[in-house]
């Protein structure tokens, strides 16, 4: 029997070269003299990251990368551009590299041979001579050299990620308390919220004296942006600054958990986070700047993990699939997969049967149960019988879905489907669709070991599979 020619199968290259093709202009790439070269291809769990370098007439611009991901069945999933406009002040050099070179090893250091870049800077893009340096200790620095003057550009110091330290609540003060009665009392500090503080070491940060590294951007919305040049932020709850810590520590974890589960298209860049920006006792995560803003009505949002984290959520699903939670199912999902990432992210530190309790220090300012909660991820609904309409509660019968499959799977192997999951959907994925994707997603990572069990669990929640 003769079999019919298919073609050559593509490649996650040619895949996303297609891709990149017809996305130019929402990638960052509107000018004539812009341009990407493929400069890498690695492979995660779940399929291939193609990375291209920015190119302005043949010269790279520092930094300025694409990531497209392209899943195991050579499918453009998700592209992540760093890529923009830039207007270079000059493409040919005035200067030559190995001048810019010599004048740099006059200072008795080892110098590496020069690189033609442009460095943006604000608006413009400088041409620039990029060489490194190492001292006898073995610390290296990157010197910018314009090419147009030969005046220092920038200077960065390699060893750029430094430790800080802080005190935060973890995840907040009633589960390290055991006391349900606790109460924010206008923000006052107290010698019994401050007995709640725990000592924490903050990873990652850049060593400007901000909370801001390689995961997380915390700024205030409200008073000064906390800046330690001695990256200690040791303040206490009635401080604005303790809120920015609190984000900075729970983004930055959930961050490196997400990094250690195999997705490093959900953590490539950092994630901005906005404290205390508004007065009302609300949160969101705003898919168009893509920033989290933290509310101080009530007990201030930020000063409960819980909230922190519900609104990362958002940021993974916006990160995964852009623009995800349109329509009724998939804004429902949204909310279900917040709550239950953020009970997830604290399993380990909250006793048993306040586990599935979400954001109870928050919940003290407008909740009368004993003890405080705002939702719970435990709740034995059914679709469509119990379904009210509104998102944050029907949320509640998918975070029930995910929640059995933590209890019967483990953190690490549920969450690494859930997430493989929500990357196989669209922005208005329907609860069908997302239990199908589940399904799928234990094939791919698994083999579908799991899948009699995930379906039971759908179909306890009267989805049908």
């Amino acid at each position: 029997m003769t079999m019919a020619s298919m073609g050559p199968r593509p490649s996650p290259e040619s895949v996303a070269a297609s891709f990149v093709e017809r996305n130019v202009a929402s990638l960052g790439l509107r000018s004539g003299n812009a341009e990407l070269h493929l400069a890498d291809v690695t492979a995660s769990r779940a399929g291939y990251h193609v990375m291209y370098q920015q190119v302005v007439d043949g010269v790279p611009v520092y930094g300025s990368m694409v990531n497209v991901f392209v899943d195991w069945g050579m499918v453009p999933r998700l592209a992540i551009s760093g890529a923009s406009e830039v207007r270079p002040d000059a493409l040919v050099p005035a200067i030559d590299g190995g001048a810019v070179a010599a004048g740099l090893h006059g200072i008795g250091l080892p110098v590496s041979d020069p690189s033609l870049v442009l460095y943006p800077q604000g608006d413009t893009a400088r041409l620039a001579w990029r060489v490194g340096l190492q001292d006898a200790g073995g610390r290296d620095w990157t010197v910018f050299a314009s090419a147009v003057d030969g005046s220092v550009v920038a200077v960065l110091d390699a060893d750029k990620q430094v430790t800080g330290s802080g005190r935060v609540f973890n995840p907040n003060p009633i589960v390290t308390s055991d006391d349900p009665s606790l109460r924010d009392n206008g923000d006052a500090d107290s010698p019994v919220l401050d007995a709640q503080e725990v000592a924490v070491t903050l990873l990652g940060l850049d060593g400007s004296g901000y909370l801001r590294g390689r995961y997380v951007d915390v700024q205030a919305g409200k008073g000064p942006n906390a800046k330690e040049p001695s990256e200690t932020f040791s303040y206490t709850r009635d401080d604005t600054r303790f809120e920015q810590v609190m984000a900075y520590y729970h983004v930055d974890r959930a961050m490196r958990y997400i990094d250690s589960l195999g997705f490093p298209g959900i953590v490539d860049h950092p994630q901005e986070v906005k404290v205390d920006q508004f007065a009302y006792d609300n949160s969101y995560y705003n898919t168009a700047n893509k920033r989290i803003s933290l509310g101080r009505g009530g007990v201030d949002d930020a000063e409960d993990a819980d909230v922190i984290l519900h609104e990362f959520g958002h940021a993974i699903q916006d990160r995964e699939v852009p623009g995800f939670g349109v329509g009724h199912d998939a804004g429902s999902m949204g909310e279900g997969f917040g709550d239950y990432w953020a009970v997830t992210m604290h399993y380990s530190t909250t006793k048993a049967e306040w586990r599935p309790l979400v954001a109870m220090w928050d919940a003290t300012s407008y909740d009368n149960h004993d003890p405080a909660y705002l939702r719970r991820v435990d709740l034995n609904l059914h679709y469509p019988a119990d379904q009210t309409g509104e998102i944050h509660d029907d949320g509640q019968i998918w975070s029930r879905v995910l929640w059995d499959m933590r209890l019967a799977f483990g953190g690490p192997t549920a969450d690494a489907i859930i997430l493989e999951a929500q990357a196989l959907l669209t922005p208005t994925a329907s609860f069908q669709d997302a239990g199908r994707a589940l399904l799928a997603a234990d094939g791919a990572l698994f083999g579908g070991s799991h899948v009699p069990a995930i379906t039971g669990f759908l179909l306890d929640r009267g989805f049908t599979v």
